[in-house]
This record gives structure tokens, sequence and C-alpha cells, in this order.
């Protein structure tokens, strides 16, 4: 399941990779509950959906982005570490996509 969405981030199909990140939605997270890759697939899943939206400018992509991204600052204000660098990159990432660039360096 996770290695899918990593093959297509490797070979740039961005919009794949934001479609499936659309259409299987929490579904690893829901089958395997309290996993630690369960943040790491998150993560991903809002990459693809960002880099998916500014390939292709649906907003549906973007609009799933922000959900997942919330989600993730979510886990770090009540305390999770392992998620700050997570939260920095979707920062850019979201940044990026409005065209901020100073802001996404």
């Amino acid at each position: 399941y996770f290695s899918e969405a990593m093959l297509l981030l490797i070979f740039s199909d961005y919009e794949a990779a934001a479609q499936r990140a659309i259409d299987r939605g929490d579904y690893y997270s829901q089958s395997v509950p309290g996993v630690a890759s369960n943040m790491g697939e998150t993560f991903h899943r809002a990459i693809s959906l960002y880099a998916g939206a500014r390939q292709t400018k649906n907003m549906k992509f973007k609009k799933a982005a922000i959900k997942l991204q919330k989600k993730i600052v979510g886990w770090q204000k009540a305390g999770n570490p392992n998620v700050k660098h997570f939260v920095l990159a979707l920062d850019a990432e979201s940044a990026a996509f409005g065209n901020k660039v100073e802001l996404a360096k």
C-alpha cells in the first residue's frame, strides 16, 4: 500500500499520487491504528496532494492537502515531537503553492 504511494512520488506522477490519496483516504490509518508509520503515510498523502494541486491547479487536491496539514499541525500542538519537520515541509509547500517563494525558503 505505502510503496505504491512512494513510487508515484518518486517517479513524479503527482496527479496519480494525488488522486490515489483522495480515493484511498485514511484507509491505512484505519487499517492499522496506533502504528507509527501512520504519521509518515499521512504526510506523504499531503505532499502528494500539494504536488498534484500545483501540477493540475485542481482545488479539490489543495483542499484535501490543507485538511491533512491541519491534522498534522494538531499532532504537533498536542506535543508530538516527531512531526515538526512534516509541519515545516507542508508550510513550505503551502507557501510555494501560493507563489510566496520567499516564505517557502
